[in-house]
Parts: C-alpha cells; sequence; structure tokens
C-alpha cells in the first residue's frame, strides 16, 4: 500500500460512523476514529468508555490482577530481569535523569514514603540490619576504620559531645575549633593517627584548664 492509498483510507474513515455498544458503553453513534482498531475492525465499544471499562476492572478486581502479576514475575523471573537489565543499560542516562527529577519535584512525598515504610516495617528493617552486619562484618570494620582516619576531628567532637554530657560541664565548640598539629604541643613528639587503637603518640583532644568545659579556648589536641 502505497502513500497515496493509505490517505485515501483514512479520509473514507474519518466519514465513517459506527455506535458504541449499549451494554458496555455510551451506546452513542461516533466517527470511527474514536474506536481503536483490533485485527477484523474497530472494537465495539468506543475509546473513552473502553478506558472507563478497563479503570473500572482494575478496581473491582485487585486482587486477581495482583496475583496473576505475582504469578507472572515468578515464572518469567529470568526473563524480566534480563529485560530490566538490558532496558537499563539501554537508557542509563535517561533513568536517571528522570529519577533525579523526580526526586527534586517530590521531596515531602518522598520522605512520608520513606517514613510510612519505616514505621510499618521495624522488625523487617532490623532483621535486614542484623543480617547485612552479619555477612558483611569485615567490611563494615574497615569502613569505619578508614571513616575514622579520614574524619578524626568529627570523632573527636563527637567523643567531646559525650563526655561533657557525663560529666555535666559546658560544651560550645565546634569542628572549626579542633586543630590537630604535626607535633604535641607538650611533649614534642610527631603525632600519628592509627587505625583503630589508640597509641602514646595518637592525637586526642584535650582541655586546658579541667575546671572548665569544652568551650572555646579551652581545648588543644596533644598525644595520647
Amino acid at each position: 500500500m502505497d502513500q497515496i492509498e493509505q490517505v485515501e483510507i483514512e479520509k473514507k474513515e474519518h466519514y465513517m460512523t459506527k455506535v458504541c455498544s449499549p451494554d458496555k458503553g455510551c451506546g452513542l453513534e461516533k466517527d470511527v476514529t474514536e474506536f481503536s482498531k483490533e485485527r477484523h475492525g474497530y472494537k465495539y465499544i468506543c475509546k473513552e468508555c473502553e478506558k472507563e471499562y478497563k479503570k473500572q476492572y482494575r478496581l473491582n478486581n485487585e486482587e486477581k490482577i495482583k496475583e496473576q502479576k505475582k504469578r507472572y514475575y515468578q515464572d518469567n523471573a529470568e526473563k524480566i530481569r534480563e529485560q530490566h537489565k538490558q532496558y537499563y543499560q539501554d537508557n542509563s542516562e535517561k533513568i536517571i535523569e528522570r529519577v533525579k527529577q523526580y526526586y527534586q519535584d517530590n521531596p515531602e512525598k518522598i520522605s512520608e514514603r520513606r517514613k510510612r515504610y519505616r514505621l510499618d516495617n521495624v522488625e523487617k528493617i532490623s532483621e535486614r540490619g542484623k543480617q547485612y552486619r552479619q555477612d558483611n562484618a569485615e567490611k563494615i570494620r574497615e569502613h569505619k576504620k578508614r571513616y575514622r582516619q579520614n574524619n578524626i576531628e568529627k570523632m573527636m567532637l563527637k567523643g567531646s559531645i559525650v563526655r561533657a554530657r557525663q560529666k555535666g560541664i559546658e560544651h560550645n565548640i565546634t569542628v572549626e575549633d579542633i586543630q590537630i598539629p604535626e607535633y604535641c604541643p607538650v611533649l614534642a613528639i610527631k603525632l600519628e593517627i592509627g587505625e583503630g587503637k589508640y597509641s602514646h603518640n595518637s592525637p586526642s583532644l584535650d582541655r586546658i584548664d579541667n575546671s572548665k568545659g569544652y568551650i572555646k579556648g579551652n581545648v588543644m589536641v596533644i598525644s595520647y
């Protein structure tokens, strides 16, 4: 079929009409372009009624549809995973951008959904976290060690907050108030950040005047 024949057919179709089924549709006579095509012509209900029929069917058969989908996914798990994998490979940039845009446009919705999920799945999340820690103990230890080494000032600040709370003393310093010198100002030995264990030359946050709390101007880093 050439382009001219196709145009002629479309013109004829434009002037053809069809009555939407009164049993499952609106019963109105409409242009055939208002009906979806099928193998032997046009469907018995118009597009608008078809859309409403499908919507109503989904509402009336939620459990049935859910079970059908579940069974399909179970029977075709490997095929579906491969399709998803291939789709992601072919559209990775598009997907990332779409997800990024969604997060930017719906922060409150996402926050509420996460909160509701945590409340509804407390035991499940706890068990999953416990299992992850058991399966990745060495990985977690290594991560904590690297974090301490790269964030020693933050770790010192956290420790000072805990000690101030325990002793009931004042605390108003921030991470900017913690400066680690190359050498201990008391013993003149080189300070070195260890791999989890404290040694004599590990940096330690101390108060200059022990009668005062962890306040600005009253802290310094010395050797452990």
